[in-house]
């Protein structure tokens, strides 16, 4: 084999070692915030802890997701690693305003917008979890605030009249790997390894 064909092998083998590189570093990017595991660190929601614009009562523990699947859509930076821990959540429903009139010896009624909001105030939380009824899923919001209108995929009740939702409080914690760099795909050493098989084309080309 010669020396000009062995520096064409090292030079193709090096580009497809970086290549692969860039790839799984590219590839470990999660298209949503990831979510390691679920915490609970419950509490029962009293109206010191919320304000809400309807009537509501406490979910229990019972009632909030325990698994990873139970999450859906969550608005997190999307390279980073999380534990979700959830500390309380309601039930809360009210009824849409209805104008009743009586025209020509019927009865019509009348359906004004209805909202339900709300602004929890619990220790350390920094999301807010709806629970989607379509997908049966639970979708995150950043902050502590919601708001929801009727006839919506987060609003679970389906009579013409009044709205149920779900909310829970929760934490976002970002998981931070040890020393700087651990934790995630293990492929920095890649790059490095490429560099290597590019070193004897240098000593070919001195030599050549």
């Amino acid at each position: 084999m010669s020396l000009k064909r062995f520096g064409l092998i090292l030079a193709t083998f090096a580009v497809v070692v970086l290549a692969g590189a860039a790839v799984a570093q590219v590839g470990h990017i999660t298209p949503v915030g990831h979510v390691d595991s679920i915490e609970l660190d419950w509490e029962t929601v009293t109206s010191q802890d919320v304000v809400v614009n309807a009537p509501f009562r406490a979910l229990s523990q019972e009632e909030a997701p325990d698994a990873l699947d139970d999450l859906g859509t969550l608005q997190l930076p999307e390279d980073k690693t999380y534990t979700l821990t959830l500390l309380g959540g309601i039930e809360a429903g009210n009824l849409s305003i209805v104008e009743v009139t009586a025209q020509e010896g019927g009865i019509e009624p009348q359906v004004g917008w209805s909202i339900i909001s709300g602004d929890f105030n619990l220790t350390g939380q920094n999301m807010v979890l709806l629970y989607n009824g379509e997908t049966g899923k639970w979708d995150g919001l950043p902050g502590s605030q919601f708001e929801i209108p009727d006839n919506s995929s987060y609003d679970l009740n389906d009579e013409n009249f009044g709205m149920q939702v779900h909310v829970i409080a929760a934490k976002a914690t970002e998981v931070t790997s040890g020393g700087g760099g651990g934790g995630g795909c293990s492929v920095g050493f890649l790059a490095p390894a490429g560099l290597l098989f590019l070193a004897p084309l240098f000593l070919l080309r001195r030599r050549g």
